[in-house]
């Protein structure tokens, strides 16, 4: 194993493994206050005191699942009931501190409630497992927080990473049984992220997610999802692992990295979690590597990775990641939004989401590229196969509607679930990829080299689709314009591929766009509502993207330049992206390019030089003088 090799997934150093479960996070963002207020003269009697507290906590636990009889008590409502006044009335009313004076009392309360090892939820375990006789024991045998939650078995407590304590022992078994459920119930995980860091949480299969809701997810709009027959359910399954739509306490997470177009915390914020299939860590580091590698860019269309953690259990470690939860994926969007009627507003936002989908990508391309080096059982000759996204549709495409524009994201890019692709596949990496609708034509070339060049091939029918949807509606992209490209390939499947092989396993195979794709594209062409912009797209997607022949075709450095072009003169000039059939696709070019690369000189006059040189002055004058030279020009084409 490399050195490198260990710098990757949960041996990255920008990873915390954490076994607290995020209570050091938790005390360090909700501190209680430093000034001691003042508590009651008199603690009550002991059935008072302890009682009215114990009842508190009891009738603020949450069951999770709803039928079960998990609970655990939210951060929130466990801090306002152990406050300082309800702690020391407690510590005044237990019979193990009587001997105590009311100073030494007060010292008990503020070490209960301390930073660095409190013992407040240790208090309430014992409260709700009426054994809160035995709290100056635990004390003095050095129990905190930090040992919580204690796993009791028959004959003994299990304290996490941390020594046996022997007044834990001194319990009958029905008293650990009591004190250990109760201990996890106060301990739900707390999940955070910070730039710059990535929390890993490590919990056991006793541990109670602070689930509140697990909502519902509808997945018939994909025609992928409709093959497949799994329309709507409580989790979307994949060869890879399975996704569930859940809201979290609100006091049990910080996140830094919001759903995109939304704020950090809403009144009932959805997430996505998601249970990987596989066991293993090594494909577990893989996934959380390749995360990580673009984890640092501020990217509102490429999708964040929030939090991971595992529960341990017997046969290993199940591993889950967490991420903001879409309202959809692209199907969805194009379904719920109608594009006949909404198609004017829409140009400049299609133009700039496909632009800004192609960036992440090609951002993506360079730092796959990176990270598959670091692996020393990815050969030279494989970083190609390994470098690429694989599985880009529309259904890996998340839409995040928001209160002024919609967003989409690029997911589903883990380099874990392309490695178990390759790996199922065995002796041939290229034969799961037959059933897929976006693959590339060198998939079913014999000899042809697979790269990051397929993704390309993807991206452009999915953009097919999206011009289709723009100038037709969802109907058409979702059913007719299946139908109409529909047909046995060279492997007897009823397939709706863009390509056909002719002249399959001869020396003569090649293969070529299907005529019936051809058609579509110059029936999108021939619409009365098609844009010069929408029809420059479609020059681009049919030239550039769905090129059969892999190394004739653009990669993401020469195609995002164009459609960046094409989104800034959408931006720029609305007649671009209006009905304007009239306007001579050459003249928007000219237009188009004078606009950009004047915007690039200033760019490049603030990138190149810097500001307390003289020559940046000279620069920006310079500038700004070819930018106003060009405006009349620019008025009259």
């Amino acid at each position: 194993m490399s050195s490198r090799k260990k710098l990757l997934g949960l041996d990255d150093p920008n990873v915390i493994t954490q076994h607290d479960r995020g209570a050091s996070h938790y005390i360090q963002d909700h501190p209680f206050p430093s000034s001691s207020a003042p508590g009651q003269r008199d603690g009550g009697r002991l059935e008072n005191a302890v009682s009215k507290v114990s009842d508190q906590l009891y009738k603020a636990r949450v069951r999770y699942p709803k039928a079960s009889h998990n609970a655990y008590i939210p951060n929130r409502e466990l801090r306002e009931i152990m406050s300082r006044q309800n702690v020391l009335s407690v510590v005044m009313s237990l019979p193990c501190f009587g001997h105590l004076p009311r100073g030494a009392k007060e010292r008990v309360c503020d070490r209960i409630l301390s930073k660095d090892r409190p013992c407040w939820r240790l208090l309430a375990a014992l409260l709700l497992a009426d054994r809160a006789d035995k709290l100056a024991a635990l004390l003095e045998d050095s129990v905190s927080d930090q040992c919580l939650p204690f796993a009791c078995e028959a004959s003994h407590c299990r304290v996490g990473n941390h020594s046996q304590h022997r007044s834990l022992e001194e319990l009958n078994e029905k008293h650990r049984d009591e004190v250990s459920r109760w201990s996890y119930a106060v301990s739900a995980p707390y999940f955070k992220s910070s730039p710059g860091q990535h929390f890993h949480l490590v919990l056991d299969s006793d541990d109670i997610l602070p689930i509140t809701k697990i909502g519902t997810i509808d997945t018939s709009n994909s025609p992928s999802h409709q093959k497949s027959g799994h329309e709507v359910g409580n989790a979307a399954n994949g060869g890879f692992g399975e996704v569930r739509k859940v809201t979290i306490d609100s006091s049990h997470y910080s996140f830094d990295s919001p759903a995109p177009g939304h704020p950090v915390s809403e009144p009932e914020q959805y997430f996505a979690l998601k249970r990987l299939y596989f066991p293993d860590r090594e494909n577990f580091n893989r996934e959380l590597s390749s995360l990580l590698s673009v984890k640092g860019r501020q990217d509102e269309h490429l999708i964040k990775l929030l939090t991971t953690f595992e529960v341990k259990n017997e046969h290993g470690s199940t591993f889950y990641l967490l991420f903001p939860w879409a309202e959809g994926d692209l199907w969805l969007c194009w379904k719920r939004n109608d594009a006949e009627s909404k198609r004017i507003p829409l140009g400049p936002w299609m133009a700039e989401q496909c632009h800004r989908i192609a960036n992440v990508l090609m951002h993506f391309h360079n730092e796959r590229e990176k990270l598959v080096r670091g692996y020393d059982d990815i050969e030279p000759n494989e970083r190609e196969l390994y470098g690429r996204h694989g599985d880009l549709k529309a259904d890996n495409i998340l839409w995040f509607p928001g209160p002024s524009r919609s967003i989409l994201v690029l997911a589903d890019f883990g380099l874990g679930r392309l490695h178990t692709i390759i790996s199922r596949s065995k002796v041939d990496p290229l034969s799961i990829e037959k059933t897929a609708t976006y693959r590339a034509p060198e998939f079913d070339l014999k000899g042809r080299f697979i790269s990051r060049a397929s993704d390309i091939f993807s991206l452009g029918c999915m953009y097919l689709e999206f011009v289709t949807w723009y100038l037709e509606g969802w109907e058409s992209v979702s059913q007719t314009f299946v139908e109409a490209r529909s047909d046995i390939d060279v492997h007897g499947i009823n397939s709706d591929i863009f390509f056909h092989i002719e002249g399959f396993n001869s020396d003569a195979e090649r293969a070529i766009i299907k005529p019936k794709v051809i058609e579509w594209i110059n029936r999108l062409k021939a619409n009365p509502r098609c844009s010069q912009y929408i029809l420059q797209f479609l020059d681009l997607i049919e030239k550039d993207m769905l090129e059969p022949d892999s190394r004739r075709r653009a990669n993401s450095s020469t195609l995002v330049p164009k459609l960046e072009l094409l989104s800034e003169t959408c931006r720029r000039d609305s007649d671009f992206w209006k009905d304007a059939p009239g306007v001579s696709p050459l003249k928007v070019d000219v237009k188009l390019i004078v606009a950009v690369q004047t915007e690039r000189l200033f760019k490049l006059a603030r990138r190149m030089v810097s500001p307390r040189d003289g020559a940046f002055h000279w620069f920006h004058r310079l500038s700004a003088a070819i930018a106003s030279m060009l405006q009349p020009f620019l008025s009259q084409i």
